[in-house]
Order: C-alpha cells, then sequence, then structure tokens
C-alpha cells in the first residue's frame, strides 16, 4: 500500500481556533481538550451499555471481552476501542443517535 502524504496547509485549515468567552467552544468547531471529550465520551459509553444491558457480564459476553473490561467499561473507569464502538453501532439500531450525542 502506498503511503499518502498529508497536505500540512489543509491541516491548519482544519485546526480548532480558540474564540472569546468561557466555554472555548464556537458554533461548528471541534472542542479544543481532547481529553475532555474522551471523558464525556466514556461516560456516554457506560451510559449507553447501562441502557442496553442487564450487567457487565452481559456485556462481556456480547462484545466477547474478558469480565475485567467489561466491569471497567461499566463502571466509567475504562472507554472503548474503536472496534467496540463500531461493533455497536453495526449491531444496536439505537447506537448512534445515542453515541454520537452531543458531549
Amino acid at each position: 500500500m502506498a503511503s499518502e502524504k498529508i497536505n500540512p496547509s489543509l491541516l491548519a485549515q482544519d485546526t480548532p481556533k480558540k474564540t472569546g468567552g468561557s466555554s472555548g467552544k464556537s458554533s461548528g468547531q471541534i472542542p479544543c481538550d481532547p481529553m475532555a471529550y474522551r471523558r464525556a465520551f466514556r461516560d456516554r459509553w457506560t451510559d449507553f451499555l447501562r441502557a442496553h444491558f442487564q450487567s457487565h457480564m452481559h456485556v462481556a459476553v456480547f462484545f466477547s471481552v474478558d469480565e475485567k473490561t467489561a466491569r471497567l467499561w461499566w463502571n466509567y473507569a475504562n472507554e472503548p476501542r474503536g472496534w467496540a464502538v463500531s461493533y455497536a453501532m453495526a449491531t444496536i439500531p439505537s447506537a448512534p443517535a445515542f453515541l454520537s450525542a452531543a458531549a
């Protein structure tokens, strides 16, 4: 597979700009704090699991992960990897809307 070069000028166009105000967000911009988004998504993931499964053991079976991984997801202690989110979106009809909600 050939390596693709990324045009640096394209990256500059997509870089979020910090705006005035206390929220650090403006209409249509990506949040400037990826770690805050990561924490918010972790919480959204757990809320999703709790709304769709009876326990962390059900989560472990459905996603074919070990008990510890499912328990950490269930207890707001860890976020999922992309494959788990993609699998949920492909197999649970309400997942895309639930997991794509604004942070």
